[in-house]
């Protein structure tokens, strides 16, 4: 057997299930004992017992899977979550999404939750319904809320971006692996059947999204930039 090197390294991926906020925890599970960084899995690795610690650091690829996606809707689930709160938060552990991100049971924040305000959610919509009139729909709410509970706390996650993920520390040194949300596309109000060869599956990554049967992909840095100027325009971080 060759002795390890770049050139013979095997690509790993990761991938965590859609299925709402119960694939999510079962998804932190999993990420947590396959995380050498955990301070509850890592003390196996340390103490040379057999153990999966640590095959999460050696991932070239985490995936996510949402339910579905609507060419007029669309719907996040529990492995997109998962993989967007560590991402987002430059590859945090389960322990840092724990205590800082996921403080709360609850995807609906109170009047005492930092950074929260019923009014910088109303000035959210506001602005994104006017700037984007063809996208209205009432997924942004439940969007809104998985974004500000799962996601982005203390901020407005109208303004997070999964392009974001490629200007935090952790992407940028190559120490997370690379994240990709993957769905299914289907027209709207058509029926769904997941053995349809016709069905594209959609990848969506910090860098681009589009599917493999078309071979057609959008970079995000081509698409991205009128839609942040446009959240961005009145200079307020929220």
């Amino acid at each position: 057997m060759p002795s390890p090197s770049v050139s013979n390294f095997p690509n790993v991926a990761v991938a965590f299930s859609g299925g709402g906020l119960r694939a999510m925890l079962s998804g932190a599970g999993v990420f947590d004992g396959m995380d050498s960084r955990s301070s509850i899995a890592s003390p196996n690795l340390k103490a040379g017992r057999p153990t999966v610690n640590g095959l999460l650091n050696f991932a070239t690829y985490m995936t996510g899977t949402p339910i579905f996606f609507w060419l007029a809707d669309s719907g996040l689930s529990g492995g997109s979550w998962l993989i967007g709160a560590s991402a987002q938060n430059n590859w945090a552990t389960i322990d840092t999404l724990r205590s800082q991100i996921w403080k709360k049971p609850q995807l609906i924040p109170d009047w005492t939750d930092s950074g929260f305000s019923f009014g910088n959610m109303g000035s959210d919509f506001i602005r994104k319904n006017k700037n984007f009139p063809d996208l209205v729909s009432l997924t942004d709410i439940w969007g809104w809320f998985i974004g500000y509970g799962l996601i982005s706390r203390g901020q407005s996650p109208a303004t997070t971006l999964f392009k974001d993920v490629t200007a935090k520390s952790a992407y940028t040194a190559g120490q997370m692996p690379f994240p990709i949300v993957v769905t299914n596309q289907q027209a709207n109000g058509s029926s769904y059947n997941a053995q349809d060869p016709n069905v594209p599956i959609v990848e969506v990554s910090p860098i681009e999204f589009g599917d493999w049967q078309t071979r057609g992909f959008i970079r995000t840095d081509t698409y991205f930039p009128l839609e942040r100027n446009l959240l961005m325009q009145d200079g307020n971080n929220l």
